[in-house]
């Protein structure tokens, strides 16, 4: 069993610009010689304000964890096959909520030897460094293999960190979102995770093909890239309130496979829809689907196959037109359906997931992206369903509908080489 110690006082020092954890014996040691107003005050100007995320997280969720969460334990031992965001979202919600609702000074996670996501793995560590903002607290954890334990233990999510380890490379970086006029987006701190996850898809490549001098082609970079800095100005311009957006990359050695993952709390996407003003032909077009919807009786708020006006949303959200900025930018909406798509041409083994609000949005190889005219232009889309029209209901395994609710956006993609 292995304990990863989640201290309250996380950074203490002012001449250090890396949080870290401290061990009991050198905590004891800080604490002493400063002052608690001392210590108060560094931690105010040094850590990230992300406890009320966690409180509008824990209160949007309050009536799921009263009737299908219910006891207040300080353990939990993972039951399903995969604990995978793709392949089981509401056991990793489960956990992170257990978490956060936990009384005690520690938490015992058994992972059972399942086989572990990356995005699991990253959503439960980053809650734990926000949790011990505010608690000093223990997270125990057994049955991972060796793997995955390294890439747990390795974790930093909290900070800068761009490493190397045996079996796996991790970069990770928790970009703060400047609201300020004079610098919008000009600090781009996502850039060299962009820059470092082009590298090790490369170096990925070049490993499964024997080429060492492989290289990504233009579009390819450009698509990459192109994805993470509009996931990044979605999140300041709809995510009105959010302080900072997390975005992480990891190579597997041992299985050859990238992972990212980028999220961010704050309106779902389908609020976003909601409280912003969008164009009039973007505006009509989703009113012309969802009226469709409602027509035709696919909506069900009832029973395990719920489908919704949020579920209808966040999918029209991926089809390439379809943003509240459209009028502004004719380029806007394009981002994230490029990239799956060229996810797709780097591997047919590709795995995206986007999980907002109460929906998750499944996409592998079943489903292709299309061309046809929507928005008065030939535009990609994607259905998710067998007739290939937007008009016709989804998979109800590849759009999901939740009890439990996420209050931001997350999207992990995974790209076996």
């Amino acid at each position: 069993m292995k304990i990863i110690n989640y201290y309250k006082h996380l950074k203490i020092k002012k001449s250090d610009k890396n949080n870290i954890r401290f061990n009991k014996k050198h905590h004891r040691k800080d604490l002493k010689r400063k002052t608690k107003k001392k210590l108060r005050k560094l931690i105010l100007i040094n850590a990230p304000k992300r406890i009320s995320d966690l409180n509008n997280f824990l209160a949007v969720n309050k009536s799921y964890i009263d009737f299908f969460i219910k006891k207040r334990e300080s353990k939990h031992a993972v039951k399903c096959q995969e604990l995978d965001l793709f392949v089981n979202p509401g056991e990793v919600f489960n956990i992170i909520l257990k978490l956060l609702i936990n009384p005690n000074p520690q938490f015992s996670l058994n992972f059972n030897n399942v086989k572990v996501g990356f995005g699991a793995l990253f959503l439960i560590d980053t809650i734990g460094w926000h949790l011990s903002r505010y608690k000093t607290w223990g997270l125990h954890t057994s049955g991972m293999n060796k793997t995955q334990s390294e890439l747990f233990h390795n974790m930093r999510t909290h900070k800068s960190q761009d490493e190397d380890y045996a079996m796996s490379s991790i970069v990770n970086e928790p970009v703060k979102i400047d609201r300020r006029e004079e610098a919008v987006l000009t600090t781009k701190n996502y850039d060299k995770v962009s820059k470092r996850l082009r590298e090790l898809t490369e170096l990925g490549i070049q490993q499964k093909s024997g080429n060492k001098d492989f290289k990504l082609d233009k579009k390819t970079n450009e698509v990459i890239h192109s994805v993470i800095s509009e996931q990044f100005d979605n999140i300041y311009q709809h995510a009105k309130n959010a302080k900072f957006g997390d975005i992480c990359a990891t190579y597997n050695k041992e299985t050859n496979t990238i992972s990212v993952l980028i999220y961010n709390f704050g309106p779902s996407i389908a609020e976003t829809f909601l409280v912003n003003q969008v164009p009039e032909e973007v505006s009509d077009f989703i009113r012309t689907v969802v009226e469709n919807h409602r027509k035709k009786s696919f909506f069900n708020y009832f029973g395990k196959e719920k489908f919704t006006e949020e579920n209808v949303l966040t999918l029209l959200s991926l089809q390439a037109g379809v943003s509240s900025l459209l009028d502004e930018d004719k380029t806007r909406g394009y981002g994230l359906i490029d990239f799956i798509e060229h996810c797709f041409t780097l591997s047919n083994s590709s795995r995206v997931v986007l999980t907002s609000g109460k929906t998750t949005i499944k996409i592998d190889n079943k489903y292709k992206i299309t061309d046809q005219e929507i928005l008065n232009r030939e535009r990609k889309v994607l259905t998710l369903n067998t007739s290939g029209s937007i008009f016709d209901k989804p998979d109800s395994e590849y759009v999901l509908n939740h009890d439990y609710t996420f209050p931001g956006v997350i999207i992990e993609t995974t790209i076996p080489l």
